[in-house]
């Protein structure tokens, strides 16, 4: 009996939450292989927290971005980007990234601009959950699609998030190419249910 009133009482805390499909505690970092014109591996890392906003940094091959990440009550906003000098580009407004609930069925939709960008349009729904086979294991993720367009041009996104892990695979096609990266390893987290 002590049993089961202990497990009732740990289970919610062991239970994925909203944010969880995409973790952004200070030391958290992420290796992907990336495969489309070249093949390359690169990483990203949570650099700094600052209240419930986040700097993330993604280290490529001749290429460091770092986005400005802000976790809300209706899920995840990308707010902008930040040079390594410290001076930012903002998205106007705040570009959702993921919203809450995080369950197949949810979508949003997201005009605005990156500083003094043309319009940017996005539109976003999470279509299922389904099993996910990367180098770094299998795992259970949500499916989210994300049809972004900008000067004529659109791309066509597909992610694939894992609770307790974040992004595991992203698919990405448009007119000039397309490419996948994959989850070599993480560090700082574990999944959940």
């Amino acid at each position: 009996m002590r049993w089961i009133a202990l497990l009732a009482l740990l289970l919610p805390c062991a239970l994925a939450t909203e944010t969880d499909y995409f973790p952004v505690g200070s030391g958290l970092s992420w290796v992907y292989q990336f495969k489309g014109r070249q093949s390359f591996d690169y990483s990203v890392e949570v650099v700094r927290n600052e209240g419930n906003r986040a700097l993330v940094r993604t280290i490529m091959p001749q290429v460091l971005t770092q986005e400005w990440y802000e976790v809300g009550a209706g899920g995840i906003l990308l707010t902008g980007l930040e040079d390594p000098d410290g001076e930012q580009a903002l998205y106007q407004p705040a570009r959702p990234y993921l919203r809450f609930p995080m369950k197949p069925g949810t979508s949003w939709g997201w005009t605005g601009r990156l500083g003094r960008s043309s319009e940017i349009t996005d539109s976003n729904r999470i279509l299922a959950t389904a099993q996910v086979n990367v180098p770094a294991g299998t795992f259970t993720c949500l499916v989210v699609e994300t049809l972004t367009t900008q000067s004529g041009s659109t791309l066509n996104q597909t992610s694939y998030y894992a609770s307790g892990v974040g992004l595991v695979k992203y698919v990405s096609e448009s007119p000039a190419g397309s490419w996948v990266s994959l989850l070599k390893s993480w560090s700082g987290s574990s999944p959940k249910p």
